[in-house]
């Protein structure tokens, strides 16, 4: 699986020891953000009812 540039940048931030626990921890939400991201795409790439499953959300947010 190819890493995005924005994933790249991140695990970097997490490589490099920053000043203060807050930006580590910024920088951790912000990955697993992103491969929450890649999982859904992923799985609705698998997923042919992609769209019936789209309006299931929507019904159920509205």
């Amino acid at each position: 699986m190819k890493t995005p540039p924005e994933l790249q940048r991140v695990l970097l931030l997490i490589s490099i020891p920053p000043k203060s626990a807050k930006a580590k921890m910024i920088a951790w939400l912000y990955c697993v953000r992103i491969n929450i991201y890649e999982f859904f795409i992923n799985f609705n790439k698998k997923r042919k009812k992609y769209s019936s499953l789209k309006n299931f959300y929507n019904k159920n947010n509205r």
